[in-house]
């Protein structure tokens, strides 16, 4: 039977995991998406005249350059107005000048209602709005500059690798844990996890202190015989003091012989699967070490 990297438990896991990722890397990508479009879609308003303020004949204002990209902005010209009282209908017009003092936008006809307008994209630069003086009309005439119209295109570029940065790393983790916990495991990956799940079982069934106390010999007296103590923590006895050469208890080399002759029936182990150098973990440098990383 193929024993695979981890176990049906845990694949199952990690595919739950990969699951959770995509919606979080769907919900970034359509979100930022989303709150660009509402941005762009703000326009900055300019009065240019209003009904019940005094009359402005020339307006000036700027296209400003955004990040430095000087890309053209959006910008919406509405225009209205109002005969006075005492007033006739007379002809009137407007016109857009820009910084060369070009006439790019126009429009003339008679006063009162619908004035014209426009809806276009502006270079960066100065601009004039000059309207007819003296027309015997009042005027209701705004600007709108959709400030971050200009960048729109390099936004939602910016929006998507942003949200390939949070979420698509997490896809692409979870990925790799589901390919690795499902690949079957190399020869030597199956005696290393053998070997370490008989390490695991026989500390569980120890006492911290005591595999501590038999880490360090307690004071370089080896294999000592095991009394309970008041507080029932098992401690060497040491009453009859070192053994003398040849009384030894040789049980643990056995063992250790025991479990070599386990492992070669495994075959030989090679190198194919493991990738990147050997590298120790610092994290180990005695046996409660172990404890605490299984604790944790």
């Amino acid at each position: 039977m193929v024993e695979l990297g981890g176990s049906v438990e845990e694949i199952a896991l990690a595919k739950k995991g990969f699951r959770t990722a995509m919606i979080t890397a769907i919900i970034f990508l359509v979100g930022l998406q989303i709150g660009w479009l509402i941005v762009t879609s703000q326009a900055a308003e300019r009065e240019v005249n209003s009904l019940d303020k005094p009359f402005h004949s020339n307006h000036l204002f700027e296209v400003p350059n955004i990040i430095g990209m000087s890309q053209p902005m959006p910008v919406t010209f509405t225009c209205e107005n109002v005969i006075s009282e005492g007033n006739s209908s007379t002809e009137m017009w407007w016109k857009l000048y820009d910084s060369n003092d070009a006439v790019i936008e126009y429009w003339n006809g008679p006063t009162g209602g619908d004035c014209g307008g426009f809806d276009r994209q502006l270079a960066t630069g100065q601009y004039t709005l000059v309207t007819m003086p003296d027309s015997g009309a009042d005027f209701h005439q705004t600007l709108e500059l959709r400030v971050w119209g200009g960048v729109a295109f390099e936004g939602h570029i910016v929006a998507l690798l942003v949200a390939i940065s949070l979420g698509g790393v997490g896809v692409w983790r979870a990925k790799k844990k589901i390919n690795t916990l499902s690949t079957p495991l190399p020869l030597h990956k199956i005696v290393q996890k053998g070997v370490w799940e008989k390490v695991h079982s026989d500390m569980e069934d120890k006492d911290r202190i005591q595999a501590e106390i038999e880490e360090t010999g307690f004071a370089n007296f080896p294999n000592q015989p095991m009394s309970q103590t008041a507080t029932g923590k098992t401690v060497p006895d040491i009453e009859d003091g070192p053994k003398i050469a040849g009384e030894f208890d040789y049980t643990d080399e056995i063992e250790a012989e025991a479990l070599v002759d386990e492992m070669e029936e495994f075959g030989f182990a090679t190198m194919k699967g493991l990738r990147g150098p050997v590298e120790k973990d610092e994290r180990i440098k005695k046996v409660s070490d172990i404890y605490d990383l299984m604790d944790d």
